[in-house]
């Protein structure tokens, strides 16, 4: 199927209905609904939603190859259930699909307040007062959040505690990381990528009208958002990992996949390279 470049989808105001029916979500993206695919409501935003977990998947596997703590795992597990929440909730823009989008958002970000604050916490010394707090807190937001689905509400609490979450971790970059300078360059990434995630994030949400009649074409500005935050969560992710394993002693370094840098424990890694030699 071809399009009249002056005639992008959004301008021709093409938002069908497909194979998931109309949608039932709380809300509805910039993109027009099953235009490339019968079978998927907004097939940019969902394609982009794989960039969210891709890096998390590579980064769990290193993860259980080193046998690194639960709280790497748990923290690449939520980044790769939002990821794929993501691709359902626009893959199909159904109320209960959107729920597994923006719930494991909140439920990520708690689990980053407790690697963040627990930083300098011994393995062997579980605080498990904060586990048990965070927990309730997750489930109580989940079942409040799934009643209603209040999206201005959860946009700006979800905003809130990210914004906390990100405070702290510059905080620790610029006063109190001087043994992680090697690994410094992630922070200033991680800004410049959220900042830019923002403001295409907020153009999409405000200047559609704009974006569909002014342009030739619809930029896609909510997929630029996904794929910028899978940057941003990468960073996030790998600089508090690489500031655990300082305080662990367990000597980090970082080791490129598919063109970004992961963070991984040199002692593990050789041992486990020599292991493999071994056998």
């Amino acid at each position: 199927m071809s399009f009249n470049i002056n005639q992008s989808p959004e301008m021709r105001g093409d938002n069908r209905v497909g194979y998931w029916g109309p949608p039932t979500s709380s809300i509805d993206w910039c993109e027009a609904n099953y235009v490339w695919s019968f079978y998927i409501a907004e097939f940019w935003n969902t394609l982009s939603s794989f960039t969210l977990a891709f890096w998390s998947i590579i980064s769990l596997v290193l993860a259980i190859r080193q046998g690194l703590e639960m709280r790497v795992y748990v923290g690449n597990l939520l980044v790769i259930l939002v990821g794929l929440g993501s691709v359902a909730f626009h893959a199909t823009l159904l109320y209960d699909l959107q729920m597994w989008d923006e719930i494991p958002m909140v439920w990520l970000i708690l689990s980053w307040y407790y690697a963040l604050w627990n930083l300098t916490v011994p393995i062997r010394e579980k605080n498990y007062l904060v586990v048990i707090m965070l927990v309730a807190y997750g489930i109580l937001w989940a079942l409040v959040h799934y009643a209603g689905a209040y999206t201005v509400a959860f946009q700006l609490h979800f905003a809130f505690i990210a914004v906390l979450a990100g405070i702290k971790l510059v905080y620790i970059w610029w006063f109190k990381a001087e043994n992680a300078r090697q690994f410094g360059y992630m922070i200033p990434l991680f800004l410049i990528a959220i900042t830019l995630a923002l403001v295409s994030w907020v153009v999409d949400q405000t200047m559609c009208d704009q974006i569909n009649t002014k342009l030739p074409f619809n930029p896609q500005l909510h997929a630029v958002w996904h794929f910028l935050c899978s940057i941003t969560l990468h960073f996030g992710v790998q600089y508090t990992t690489a500031l655990r394993m300082i305080f662990l002693g367990q000597k980090p370094i970082t080791k490129k996949v598919a063109g970004m840098p992961f963070v991984v424990s040199s002692i593990k890694w050789d041992a486990t390279a020599a292991e493999k030699t071994a056998n």
